[in-house]
């Protein structure tokens, strides 16, 4: 049970870094806490992981039992943010869009949801519906 909670937490944290919104909190002073307070894990536990394509997110998630305290706690902190934010509802409703329409697109700065909001006739309802306003 404990691993479960654990790994819905990386993968909300580490879901909502690849397609969050674009307020300048979420994009500097949260991903960077949670690359700080996990710089160790990764370090050790995914060295040969090249970042990027949901290679370190799946890393992470392998090994959350794992994960220190630290990091752990800063990746609840940054979850409870995401939800309370009402980012999550939208990164849940897009997905599956994002594998689609916007797969070679380097998370992080807005990036996912640029390609996402740009190719809006190309998105699923539930996905257009749930985007932040541009």
């Amino acid at each position: 049970m404990r691993r479960a909670i654990g790994m819905a937490i990386v993968t909300t944290v580490l879901m909502a870094g690849a397609v969050r919104a674009q307020t300048p909190a979420a994009q500097g002073g949260m991903a960077a806490d949670a690359t700080g307070a996990c710089r160790a894990d990764m370090d050790k536990l995914c060295s040969g992981i090249e970042p990027g394509g949901g290679r370190m997110k799946d890393c992470l998630r392998q090994h959350v039992a794992e994960l220190s305290p630290g990091c752990r706690k800063t990746l609840r902190k940054l979850a409870k943010a995401a939800q309370e934010s009402g980012a999550m509802e939208w990164i849940r409703a897009c997905r599956d869009d994002v594998g689609k329409v916007c797969q070679g697109v380097e998370p992080g700065g807005g990036r996912v949801v640029a390609c996402l909001q740009s190719h809006s006739d190309q998105v699923s309802p539930g996905c257009k519906k749930a985007l932040p306003a541009q």
